[in-house]
C-alpha cells in the first residue's frame, strides 16, 4: 500500500476542490499556494469541507471515548457476530473469482483505493477511504469528491457505498475520473437487505440498474452477477422480522438469537443456487467488475 507521504510525492493525492498538488507540513497538507489547507488527524488528512471537518472531529473524539468505554466492557454480542461471521456469507463462485483475478493483476507500487473502507482491509495493497475516521482508514474524503488526481489511480473496490450516496453517479464519474486508462472497479451493492442507514440509506438497485450506473459513466461491463445470494436474503430478513414481532427488548434479542441459529443451515444453501441463472431477482447483493475504456 502507498503511504500517504508517497501519494503526496508522487501527485497522486491532489486537493479535492482545486485538484493541485499537495505538499505535507507537520500537522497539515495543503496546495503549494496555501489556498486550501486540511489538517492531518493522527496522520490522517481529512479532506473535507470546514464545516464538516469540525463536526468529525468533534464525533469523532466523542466516537473514541465510546468505543474505549465499550471495549472496557464485556459485551456478549460481540462473541455472537464473531460465531456467525465465523460461518461466512457465502459468496458466489463467481464474484470471488472476479476479485480474485483482479487482485492477480496489481501490485504494491500501485495506487488502489477502497472507498467506504475500514475498519478491515480488503487487501494490503488498498488505501482506505471513508467519510470517517475508522481503525484502518488513510483518508478521510467524501466519494463524491476523491482527492485523487485524474488517472492516477490503477483499481477501485467498493462495498455498500453506492446505496448511502446521496448522488450515486456523481461518484461514479469520479470514479472514472481518477481511474488510469484500463483501470477496473470491483462494486458490491445490495438489492434486497434491510434499511441501514450511515449516514443515511437512500436506495437498492437492481442489478441491471447496478450496471446501468457505471456504463452511463462510460465503463465498459466486464462481468456481473450475484454475490451473496437468496438463502442469505431470506434469513437475514427473516432475523429482523422476528426482532420487530417480539415487543420486549431482553425476549427480542433472544429470539433473534434463536432464529440465526435456526436459519444458520439454510444459508449455505447459496453454494448452489447462487448459480442459478435466476438468483440475481432474490439476491441480498450483486456484483459489478467494470473497466475505464482504453
Amino acid at each position: 500500500m502507498l503511504t500517504i507521504k508517497e501519494q503526496i510525492r508522487r501527485g497522486l493525492l491532489v486537493c479535492p476542490e482545486s485538484r493541485q498538488p499537495l505538499v505535507m507540513e507537520r500537522d497539515t497538507v495543503k496546495t503549494a499556494d496555501g489556498g486550501h489547507s486540511y489538517p492531518l488527524h493522527q496522520g490522517v488528512p481529512i479532506f473535507l469541507s470546514s464545516e464538516r471537518r469540525g463536526e468529525f472531529l468533534l464525533q469523532h473524539d466523542q466516537s473514541m471515548k465510546e468505543e474505549y468505554e465499550s471495549d472496557a466492557r464485556f459485551d456478549p454480542r460481540r462473541l455472537i457476530d464473531h460465531f456467525f461471521a465465523f460461518f461466512g456469507d457465502q459468496r458466489s463462485r463467481a464474484s470471488r473469482e472476479v476479485w480474485s483475478g483482479l487482485l492477480s493483476r496489481l501490485s504494491d507500487d500501485q495506487l488502489c483505493v477502497s472507498i467506504g473502507g475500514g475498519p478491515r482491509r480488503v487487501h494490503p495493497f488498498f488505501v482506505n477511504l471513508n467519510i470517517e475516521r475508522f481503525d484502518n482508514v488513510d483518508v478521510v474524503a467524501d466519494a463524491h469528491r476523491l482527492p485523487y488526481a485524474d488517472r492516477s489511480v490503477r483499481a477501485i473496490q467498493w462495498e455498500a457505498v453506492l446505496e448511502h450516496l446521496t448522488d450515486p453517479e456523481v461518484a461514479v464519474r469520479e470514479i472514472q475520473r481518477v481511474l488510469e486508462e484500463g483501470g477496473e472497479v470491483f462494486s458490491v451493492t445490495p438489492f434486497l437487505q434491510k434499511f441501514h442507514a450511515y449516514p443515511n440509506h437512500f436506495f437498492n438497485p437492481t442489478i441491471e440498474g447496478h450496471k446501468l450506473v457505471f456504463e452511463n459513466a462510460g465503463f465498459e461491463i466486464q462481468e456481473s452477477g450475484v454475490c451473496v445470494g437468496p438463502s442469505w436474503m431470506i434469513s437475514d430478513l427473516m432475523i429482523e422480522y422476528v426482532g420487530m414481532l417480539v415487543p420486549i427488548r431482553g425476549l427480542r434479542a433472544l429470539a433473534m438469537f434463536g432464529t440465526r441459529i435456526l436459519l444458520l443451515p439454510l444459508r449455505f444453501l447459496d453454494i448452489s443456487l447462487n448459480r442459478h441463472p435466476q438468483a440475481h431477482i432474490l439476491a441480498s447483493t450483486t456484483f459489478v467488475h467494470a473497466v475505464k475504456a482504453l
